[in-house]
C-alpha cells in the first residue's frame, strides 16, 4: 500500500511476478524501469517492507524508526505548489 501511495502504481501482482523478483534484486532500476522516482530512504523501507520471510520484515515500531518515516515533510505550501504546478502542466 505505501508503494502504491508514493508511486502511483501497484508495485506487482503476485510474488510469482517478474517485478517482484526485480525490486528484491535491484529495487532502483526496477524502479527506474517503470518511471518511478522514489527516494533511496523510501525504496529502502518498501525493499524490506516486501522481504519473502515474513520474519524478517519490519515491524510498525521498526518501521516509526526508519529514516523515511523520520524525514522532512514537505510543507503545505510547497505540496500546494507541487500540485498547483501538476494540474497546470
Amino acid at each position: 500500500m505505501l508503494f502504491t501511495m508514493l508511486s502511483g502504481k501497484a508495485p506487482f501482482e503476485s510474488a510469482a511476478d517478474q517485478w517482484y523478483q526485480r525490486w528484491l534484486d535491484d529495487p532502483v532500476t526496477a524502479a527506474s524501469l517503470r518511471g518511478i522516482d522514489l527516494g533511496k530512504d523510501a525504496i529502502e523501507l518498501i525493499v524490506s517492507m516486501i522481504a519473502r520471510d515474513p520474519k524478517g520484515r519490519p515491524t510498525l515500531a521498526q518501521i516509526k524508526n526508519t529514516p523515511w518515516f523520520r524525514g522532512q515533510i514537505a510543507s503545505q505550501q510547497k505540496v500546494s505548489e507541487h500540485f498547483g504546478t501538476v494540474q497546470n502542466a
